[in-house]
C-alpha cells in the first residue's frame, strides 16, 4: 500500500511563525514514560525515539522532512486509542497497528 500525501495545512506558514515566536521561554526537558503503539515490523524502539522516519513522509501534523517528531501519549490508553483511529481511518488491518507480544 503507497502512503497517502498529505497536504501542508492551509495557515502552515502562520502556525510556525506563531511556534517561533514563543521561542525556549518556560520550556524544560519532559521527564516521563510515553507510550505509543505501533507493530514492531514497522519501526524499532530507537527509530520511535528519534522520530527520524518522520521525516521520510508527511504525517497528520507534519510534513514530509520538516521535522523528526515522535508521536506519543503519556497514557497508554491515549496510545491505544490514536493508532486504533488511524487504522480504522484508513480500513487496515488492525494488525498494522499493534504489536501482539508472542507468548511462550
Amino acid at each position: 500500500m503507497k502512503p497517502q500525501q498529505f497536504q501542508p495545512h492551509r495557515y502552515r506558514a502562520r502556525i510556525s511563525d506563531g511556534i517561533a515566536a514563543l521561542g525556549t521561554v518556560g520550556t524544560h526537558p519532559l521527564t516521563a514514560t510515553v507510550y505509543r503503539f505501533i507493530n514492531s515490523r514497522f519501526s524499532n524502539s530507537s527509530e520511535i525515539a528519534s522520530g527520524k522516519e518522520s521525516r521520510t513522509m508527511s504525517g497528520r501534523w507534519h510534513c514530509k522532512g520538516e521535522i523528526c517528531i515522535s508521536y506519543t501519549s503519556l497514557e497508554p490508553e491515549t496510545a491505544l486509542a490514536e493508532t486504533l483511529a488511524h487504522v480504522r481511518y484508513y480500513n487496515l488491518p488492525e494488525k498494522h497497528g499493534l504489536f501482539i507480544w508472542p507468548g511462550g
